[in-house]
């Protein structure tokens, strides 16, 4: 994000902790991790949001320029054990596909 976090953020947020939390037991093996711009301050009740509502999301920033044009706002993303990215989601597609693929990743995986 790079802007401040507009409702469809917060929404992907919340659908990506569901997600998690849906894996039950592999939750652990799923990290989630917030990408946000160099150039954008997290206000004081944004970063309470955060660390409220999100408490195991890691954040990560970024210069704006090395955010791949694929890369759509408020996007979620699906990466493997080894750190390549496999795909990309819209913010309005249903946290169910993500499931899905989640536990595909998570059954053929050999590392963690």
């Amino acid at each position: 994000m790079n802007n401040p976090c507009k409702e469809s953020c917060w929404n992907s947020l919340y659908k990506t902790r569901q997600v998690n939390i849906r894996l039950g037991r592999d939750a652990q093996r799923v990290g989630r991790y917030l990408l946000i711009s160099n150039s954008y301050s997290l206000s004081p009740q944004e970063t309470a949001r955060l660390t409220k509502e999100y408490p195991r999301l890691k954040l990560f920033r970024i210069l704006e320029e090395n955010i791949p044009s694929e890369i759509i706002r408020d996007s979620y993303m699906l990466f493997d054990p080894l750190g390549n990215g496999i795909l990309i989601y819209s913010p309005d597609l249903p946290g169910g596909e993500l499931l899905e693929d989640l536990k595909k990743v998570l059954q053929n995986s050999k590392i963690g």
